[in-house]
């Protein structure tokens, strides 16, 4: 997935043409993933959104090992920053997730991916604990404990106080 950000659009029969065709260059399935931040930007802005799945999935000075790719924390980060200010003003929903590997980044930092996450103005979230099927087998999913350690990663974000927090087992 594209730098993380997975969004679902309004297609409805007002959206011109030129711009749907613009959309679905860069979707996959019914979800547009957004390569380019400031297309994001323009189709929220313009009311084309009606719900985002932001994945945030490291702190920006781990980022880069994670997914390998130069920028792509400052893209997360950013996109998060675009979806705050546009809630203010009645932007679409979101949800932001973080996906734990078990031995990786993403377990160290996950709690305090979101402490950052809800100190910026978040307040719908999901802890994903990394499932098998489809990736590439590339990294192991389970650990001796892995799942009792979600769980306790879980109640401490949770305990953040969000609007909505939602746990996903693998």
């Amino acid at each position: 997935m594209a730098d993380g950000i997975r969004i679902r659009t309004l297609l409805s029969p007002g959206v011109p043409r030129g711009l749907r065709a613009e959309m679905f260059k860069h979707q996959q399935d019914l979800d547009a993933v957004a390569q380019d931040l400031q297309a994001a930007r323009d189709m929220v802005e313009a009311g084309l959104v009606d719900w985002v799945g932001l994945d945030i999935k490291a702190l920006p000075e781990h980022y880069g090992q994670v997914v390998g790719r130069a920028n792509a924390a400052t893209k997360a980060w950013d996109s998060l920053e675009v979806l705050i200010e546009a809630a203010g003003r009645g932007g679409p929903d979101f949800e932001v997730r973080t996906t734990v590997v078990p031995g990786d980044v993403t377990a160290d930092d996950a709690v305090e991916v979101a402490r950052r996450v809800h100190a910026a103005g978040a307040r719908v979230y999901a802890l994903q604990q990394a499932r098998s099927e489809g990736t590439s087998g590339e990294f192991d999913v389970v650990a001796p404990g892995w799942d009792g350690m979600c769980e306790r990663m879980a109640e401490r974000i949770e305990a953040l106080g969000w609007d909505r927090f939602t746990y996903r087992p693998a």
